[in-house]
């Protein structure tokens, strides 16, 4: 009996198949698994990320570059289930940030334990519990508890948000950092709380160049460090403006240092910048088809003695050929 329905079941897979891929299927059917894959690639952007952070789950954490700048209120970013029932964060712990030394928040039930190697491997590059849906809405698996999340901790601009969330699961406690693009595209980080020194403020603020913006052509993101709150462009020009506490020290509109980094066409700049904590940097920034702008920004001891000098290093970098043509700035 266990051998024929396991016959049924070889034989109704293998109807299942047909003649081909449109056998039996209409269009709409077909757009609707397109638009699922393409859900789906979407979201492993995020594993993909947490792969490059498997060695620092265990030993230690990591920061990627980053970009962004601006203001986003706490409730445009709701928190739904995996299931699809949108709920509130507990308003607890909705955006209270964690200032003391330790390494994972507390609030969940439980005491903290230490995850093997496997589970961490299993959560790290096979689960998404946390993470933004198309919308925009930051979905959390069922099966996850939220104990702290910081709204916008990034400070992108409409119709980019930002969120880190630190969750429970199983008893382990693992923090997330997530961008959403604004175009239906999201981008994060994601590391196991227990491997981490500091605070999940300061983690998630470390994090910060996990942020990518919309993409068109050329890269898709800029090499480098983060960008963090230095420069934004005046709205449709190639104009910058400081933000949070920077100060712009000589800045040039339409910069042109590769079509690598961006066309004719588009909206480019460059300025010396002077931040908030007192360090210097040159900034590069462009925007492409009216999307958010992405920026970029090297200290200045490492971008030389002038903004000229830094222009150079730029158009040597993305220009393509020779030793570290192409590359970008690193």
């Amino acid at each position: 009996m266990r051998r024929d329905h396991a016959m049924d079941i070889r034989d109704e897979i293998d109807r299942s198949f047909g003649s081909g891929p449109n056998d039996g299927a209409t269009d709409a059917e077909i757009e609707r698994l397109l638009a699922a894959g393409h859900r789906a690639l979407r979201r492993r952007r995020l594993a993909v990320a947490g792969a490059a952070l498997t060695t620092a789950a265990v030993v230690g954490g990591t920061a990627w570059a980053a970009a962004g700048a601006g203001s986003d209120r706490a409730d445009d970013a709701p928190v739904a289930s995996s299931s699809g029932a949108t709920r509130a964060a507990d308003p607890s712990t909705a955006a209270t940030p964690s200032t003391g030394p330790t390494s994972s928040p507390t609030g969940g039930p439980g005491a903290e334990r230490t995850p093997s190697n496997a589970e961490l491997d299993h959560v790290l590059h096979e689960l998404s519990l946390v993470a933004y849906d198309d919308a925009g809405n930051v979905v959390v698996d069922d099966r996850a508890t939220v104990v702290q999340r910081l709204a916008n901790p990034f400070h992108l601009d409409p119709p980019q948000k930002s969120v880190g969330v630190a969750v429970r699961f199983h008893g382990v406690t693992y923090w997330y950092a997530l961008n959403y693009a604004g175009d239906g595209s999201s981008s994060g980080t994601l590391a196991w709380a227990g491997g981490q020194q500091g605070s999940f403020l300061s983690w998630v603020q470390g994090a910060s160049g996990t942020v990518s913006g919309p993409e068109s052509v050329g890269d898709p993101v800029l090499d480098g460090i983060a960008s963090v709150d230095l420069v934004r462009f005046v709205g449709d020009t190639e104009q910058l403006e400081p933000v949070r506490g920077a100060t712009i020290l000589e800045q040039r509109a339409h910069v042109r240092v590769g079509d690598s980094f961006a066309g004719p066409g588009d909206h480019t700049a460059a300025a010396e910048v002077a931040g908030g904590d007192g360090e210097r940097y040159y900034v590069l920034a462009r925007s492409f088809d009216g999307k958010p702008g992405q920026y970029i920004a090297i200290p200045v001891k490492r971008g030389g003695a002038s903004l000229d000098d830094f222009l150079a290093l730029a158009r040597q970098r993305y220009a393509g050929g020779g030793a570290e043509g192409g590359g970008g700035l690193k």
